[in-house]
């Protein structure tokens, strides 16, 4: 499921300011908006990330217009020309958004910031030695997505970073990663297509009732990954159709670990696309609203209610364990209803400077989705090339029942 909604630090009545943005934002008038806390937490959360990875304020960068084209891709050249010579904040935010924050050119500002973020990492270690970190974890490039989300700032990025290790201690995560390595030895050996997708018992399982896709479907393995025109990695989800009840069948615990598991693979997999292509990468989400109660439901199950306070909990421990990975998250398929009253929601609770990375549609969205990926990266139902996959036939499944 979409992570719900972070927990802002309330300012004052119809205000709030996130933990990394620092502009507060006018939220007074949400109360009038017929849609419910889990709709308006799931376009909040969004907003949330995109505000928690957006330019500083001094930044200089041009307001993004609702549903614009995305900016042109900077070139392998000029990303390391410019992230060489990058000396500010600002210049390191707005090579990120673009994905032109060279992994092999860094600049003397930017190393600078590495080491001493590595520098107090290393004092933690050195008090507990069970934090230390994963070959991954414990690189430049995740290290710099650390400092991406907390504004270039190192201090602020090492305590969030310490933090981290803690919770991968505290879930296991570093077990998850040897297992995940160990079932993909081709590709982090240096192949184009992962081994392995499934990597626990329950994984077919719980990938039939709460969908996603990030690999050709055509194919039960090498797995083809899904990539946009910049190289990130393609992600679809599809909220609307989690099953919780075949979820709980399978069991919560088997859910969470699984969750862990696939956003542990996604990180692996964008650090080591990002050292092969020497630019930072980060995820492409397309969000499928088809579905999505959004509006209230008093008697919900107490079934769902269980799985969404899993997927709240889960979705706590990724957000701190796995910063900057979002290039731009597309919500489509809500009714022209929401997706009118998502514009006026996401321009209160995103800066302009951030706008560009969520956007929101109604049924007509491909246009758009086509100038960032290409048909080959996308099913049918997107006017790709792919075959449609499981989650669209729960999606089909789901409309004939009403």
């Amino acid at each position: 499921p979409a992570p719900p909604c972070p927990s802002p630090t309330a300012t004052k009545m119809g205000a709030f300011k996130s933990k990394h943005d620092h502009e507060e934002v006018n939220t007074s008038y949400l109360a009038t908006m017929e849609i419910d806390d889990d709709g308006l937490n799931l376009i909040k959360a969004v907003a949330a990330e995109a505000a928690r990875e957006s330019v500083p304020v001094a930044a200089e960068v041009p307001d993004a217009e609702d549903n614009a084209p995305p900016p042109a891709p900077v070139g392998d050249g000029e990303a390391d020309e410019r992230s060489a010579a990058a000396s500010t904040p600002e210049d390191l935010a707005a090579l990120l958004m673009q994905v032109g924050l060279s992994t092999r050119k860094k600049s003397p500002y930017l190393q600078g910031l590495i080491d001493a973020v590595r520098s107090k990492a290393d004092a933690a270690v050195s008090k507990d030695g069970s934090l230390k970190p994963s070959t991954e974890a414990a690189d430049d490039i995740r290290i710099m997505r650390f400092l991406g989300a907390n504004k270039w700032d190192a201090a602020a990025a090492a305590e969030e970073y310490v933090s981290s290790l803690k919770s991968r201690k505290a879930k296991g995560l570093d077990a998850l990663r040897d297992e995940i390595v160990a079932k993909n030895p081709g590709f982090f050996g240096g192949k184009e297509e992962l081994d392995c997708i499934y990597v626990h018992g329950t994984s077919k399982a719980l990938q039939e009732v709460n969908p996603r896709t990030f690999t050709d479907v055509r194919t039960e393995g090498p797995y083809r990954l899904l990539r946009d025109k910049r190289g990130n990695l393609v992600v679809i989800e599809c909220v609307g159709v989690v099953d919780y009840a075949a979820i709980a069948a399978v069991g919560f615990e088997p859910w969470t670990k699984e969750f862990f598991t696939f956003n542990e693979l996604r990180v692996l997999v964008l650090d080591e696309l990002s050292r092969r292509c020497g630019k930072l990468l980060l995820t492409n989400t397309v969000m499928d609203m088809s579905h999505i109660n959004m509006m209230p439901n008093p008697f919900a199950p107490k079934v769902e209610k269980d799985g969404k306070a899993a997927a709240k909990a889960s979705s706590e421990v990724t957000k701190e364990v796995y910063p900057t990975t979002t290039f731009r998250n597309y919500m489509v398929n809500l009714s022209e209803s929401t997706a009118k009253a998502a514009g006026p929601l996401i321009k209160a609770l995103v800066p302009k400077r951030s706008a560009d990375k969520l956007k929101i549609f109604g049924p007509d969205f491909q246009s758009a989705l086509h100038e960032d990926v290409d048909c080959a990266n996308l099913p049918q139902r997107y006017g790709g090339e792919l075959p449609d996959g499981i989650q669209f036939k729960l999606i089909d499944a789901k409309g004939k029942k009403k």
